[in-house]
């Protein structure tokens, strides 16, 4: 009895849930807003494992080309 109350229980659980959308390192290079708002959901554990690694790789590069000291001296 206690198994055929389950599984339909479990069925409106997984149908309630809101499927999260993946966005692509390079989507989320190019576009800020969308960027910081997933890494605030990161943080919060509201978002995917891939979307974080997305916007940890995009922040990564956009940190990477913008960290360019160019204005060193050169010898």
């Amino acid at each position: 009895m206690k198994k055929l109350l389950t599984l339909p229980f479990c069925l409106v659980l997984f149908s309630c849930s809101q499927p999260t959308e993946t966005y692509t390192a390079e989507y989320l290079y190019e576009n800020k807003e969308v960027r910081d708002q997933v890494l605030a959901d990161c943080k919060e554990n509201k978002q995917s494992s891939e979307n974080c690694a997305n916007a940890e790789a995009a922040k990564a590069k956009r940190f990477n080309e913008t960290s360019v000291d160019k204005h060193v001296q050169q010898f």
